[in-house]
């Protein structure tokens, strides 16, 4: 009898295939979309951890601004083996091509790599010995300034340029590459290093340091290396651990995830509407094939048996083609992090990445037809016989009576009632075109966001200004006086930048030379610093430590330097963990090498950008603001376009099966409105009449719904980003209004074979058996 059961259920598929061939399309979208952002969640750390292996790299990395005997570290029981300690030189130096410009920390690297915790070259080769002027730059740098191998570059510093031949790119365990770090690292011989900077004692302050990879003994967790750091090694250092690099480095794609999982939930919902759909009119289109089914002898579980078989083997070749369609995307995603660590973008082929997407679209679509499964073991074989055996409501109800009153057209008339014969049919179809509209109205909302961030920066915790300028070579009193020279230039507020410490946990602190407390700054409470000793915190910096305004917090600066502050206020900041205090806050006796730039109304940024640089001889670098945030906008459309296309077309494949069930239930009802004077044309906009009430109800339901939404995931991401909540801006009207053409242009595609099938019906085809 299973064997029956299994013919049937092949012959069911064969004989629906342009329906098998729709369901086919959207369940293997679904499993695309969730094996993508399955496999990049777990294959997120993989190009760190290849990097690791490939420079034998350690487990934390200490960095020591004050003098201390490295043999004490050595001697500790926590520690199975330490590197070859390396000098980083980290004075304002940069290195630019045209008019892109990277900063720059020398470190100090022979020209035999040590075997234990050693950067990788990724293209060129490494130092030579003798190469007094080569220079082998951090990969992610080398990829932003567009340099090649062999290329000669200015390192650009205060006491002049230096010109060095850039011999090789290459990639460190012991940091999150450039971008994601600043700023990058550039190796020289220690000689070269020496001779840039005479009578420096490396590893004696914050700006020029020792660095050193320490492997741990297994089991050591990083906190009890530290505690034992600080009571047995002498002299003031930094501990990161390669946990802490990791998850940054993951955070690159945090975004990507969660976006991919939000669309990967509604894609599967959508699949299994879908599903709900294409079984129920089954069950209404053959339920004269089950009453013979259980007149010769199916059992209730058979015919259940029957319709989970088809739609199970049909999720199951489709899931499997969807997830390898997953694994196969999943690279393209993962090179943003691939590229600068130097390893190959494949992602991790673990068992769940691979397996999980499958059993959670084959377990929908096996929800999803148990439901209308069981209703159909139900029926009698009388039953099923009788009027087809039907159940539930085959006439017109009582909303569908009172729309048949109202003075339409014939065709939308007959359309409109058409749609609550099936109720249920029609809501489901009527979700999938709102999760559509609720994702496009998301979209929007970003649009709206990027728009009124690159208009105001501090709605993503830029700063209230204009344009930032980096200094190099030029002076600060001749930076200054560029900028107050510039007619378009309103204010300029100088920036120092220094860096801060919490027991092991190391920030950065930014010191501004000007009143904050009017500029506009994105507070989330409290107020900004209005004397030396108080200081705002980031929302991200508040979630880490807990800080809040009115607490004093002790923090170190320098070898020996404890300075308690107080908080006043905490507010959003793209610069992640980070503090902002007024000059005599600390012991800074270095110029500023930041300038912020406040614009008078209609001042062209990029003119005004031109004009300092050209002014400065090159020397003074300029950031337009609001093109960092239309870069961003640029590289997530893709992205968004990609998945609302998605979510629309599963939509109108949605509204396809739907019409098509319609169509053949119905074939009867079209051939006596034909032999009553109704048109091919007339059938055509019957069909499609149904198709717009739905588009239009669910646009009109949908974008409040969106709206929810959006707001709900600015949060989620904002918070994510640590910038604290509040942050997203909501669509205007104009561009929600544009949301009902493009569900009525889905419509119109998705009505377009069930409105030709309805037209062509035949009047002595369909009554043949009457």
């Amino acid at each position: 009898m299973w064997r029956s059961t299994w013919r049937k259920a092949r012959a069911d598929l064969r004989g629906r295939k342009l329906q098998t061939v729709l369901a086919f399309l959207v369940i293997a979208a679904a499993a695309a979309t969730l094996s993508l952002s399955t496999n990049l969640r777990a294959s997120a750390q993989l190009p760190y951890e290849r990097l690791r292996e490939r420079s034998n790299g350690a487990d934390a990395w200490v960095t020591f601004t004050s003098p201390a005997d490295l043999t004490q570290l050595r001697s500790l029981p926590q520690v199975q083996d330490v590197g070859e300690p390396y000098p980083v030189s980290w004075e304002n130096q940069g290195i630019r091509n045209g008019s892109v410009k990277r900063q720059v920390a020398l470190v100090g690297l022979g020209p035999t790599l040590p075997a234990f915790d050693h950067p990788v070259v990724t293209t060129g080769r490494w130092l030579a010995a003798g190469g007094g002027r080569e220079l082998v730059l951090d990969a992610g740098a080398a990829q932003l300034l567009d340099l090649r191998v062999g290329q000669q570059v200015s390192l650009l510093r205060v006491e002049g340029p230096v010109e060095f031949t850039v011999v090789g790119f290459a990639v460190t365990a012991s940091r999150a590459p450039d971008p994601l770090n600043d700023p990058a690292f550039a190796y020289v011989l220690p000689e070269t290093l020496r001779e840039l900077h005479p009578g420096i004692a490396f590893g004696n302050d914050q700006e020029h340091t020792l660095r050193v990879g320490v492997r741990l003994a297994p089991g050591v967790p990083l906190l009890a290396f530290f505690e034992a750091l600080r009571s047995d090694v002498h002299g003031d250092f930094n501990v990161r651990g390669a946990d802490d690099i990791e998850r940054n480095i993951e955070e690159a794609n945090q975004f990507n995830l969660i976006f991919l999982r939000v669309f990967s939930v509604f894609a599967l919902l959508a699949s299994g509407l879908i599903v709900a759909n294409a079984v129920g009119g089954q069950v209404l289109s053959q339920s004269r094939d089950i009453g013979v089914l259980k007149s010769i002898g199916f059992t209730p579980w058979q015919v259940t048996g029957t319709l989970l078989l088809q739609n199970i083997a049909l999720a199951s070749v489709a899931s499997v083609a969807g997830g390898a369609l997953g694994l196969a995307l999943a690279p393209v995603f993962l090179a943003q992090a691939a590229d600068v660590l130097g390893g190959p973008a494949s992602p991790r082929l673990s068992a769940p990445a691979l397996l999980m997407p499958i059993a959670a679209v084959i377990g929908i679509v096996a929800l999803f037809t148990l439901v209308p499964g069981l209703r159909a073991a139900r029926v009698s074989p009388l039953a099923a016989f009788d009027r087809g055996g039907v159940t539930g409501r085959s006439g017109v109800s009582r909303v569908g009576g009172a729309l048949a009153g109202l003075r339409l057209p014939h065709a939308v008339r007959v359309g409109v009632v058409d749609l609550t014969r099936r109720p249920t049919r029609t809501a489901l179809t009527l979700v999938a075109l709102v999760l559509a509209v609720i994702t496009a109205t998301f979209t929007l909302g970003i649009e709206a966001t990027f728009a009124k961030t690159m208009k105001d920066p501090t709605v993503i915790g830029g700063p209230p200004y204009d344009l930032g300028f980096d200094r190099d070579t030029v002076e600060d009193a001749t930076a200054r006086r560029i900028l107050a020279d510039d007619p378009d230039i309103e204010a300029v507020l100088p920036v120092y930048g220094t860096a801060v410490r919490i027991d092991r946990f190391g920030f950065g602190a930014l010191v501004y030379e000007g009143d904050l407390t009017d500029d506009g700054w994105p507070l989330r409470a409290g107020r900004m610093p209005a004397a030396p000793g108080e200081v705002v915190v980031s929302t991200a910096l508040a979630s880490r430590t807990g800080a809040r305004a009115g607490q004093t917090m002790t923090l170190q600066h320098g070898a020996s330097d404890a300075v308690t502050v107080t908080v006043v206020g905490v507010y959003a900041s793209t610069e992640g963990d980070v503090l902002a205090a007024l000059p005599g806050t600390f012991p800074i006796t270095d110029p500023p090498t930041d300038y912020y730039a406040r614009l008078r109304p209609g001042a062209d940024p990029h003119a005004v950008a031109d004009r300092v640089v050209a002014a400065s001889g090159g020397e003074l670098d300029a950031e337009v603001f609001a093109d960092t945030v239309a870069d961003l906008r640029e590289s997530w459309r893709p992205l968004l376009i990609g998945l609302n296309a998605m979510l629309f077309g599963i939509a109108g494949i949605n509204l396809t099966s739907n019409l098509l069930l319609a169509v053949r239930e119905r074939r009867r009802e079209l051939a006596i409105l034909k032999t009553v004077g109704f048109t091919p044309r007339q059938l055509t906009i019957a069909t499609v009449t149904g198709g717009i009430a739905v588009a239009a109800l669910a646009t009109l339901s949908g974008i409040p719904l969106g709206l929810v939404a959006t707001r709900i995931m600015f949060d989620v991401l904002s918070s994510a980003a640590g910038i604290g909540t509040g942050v997203g801006a909501l669509p205007g009207i104009g561009w929600l209004a544009l949301l009902l053409p493009l569900a009525l242009a889905t419509v119109a595609v998705a009505s377009a074979f069930p409105a030709a099938a309805a037209a062509r019906v035949r009047v002595a085809e369909a009554l043949r058996y009457e």
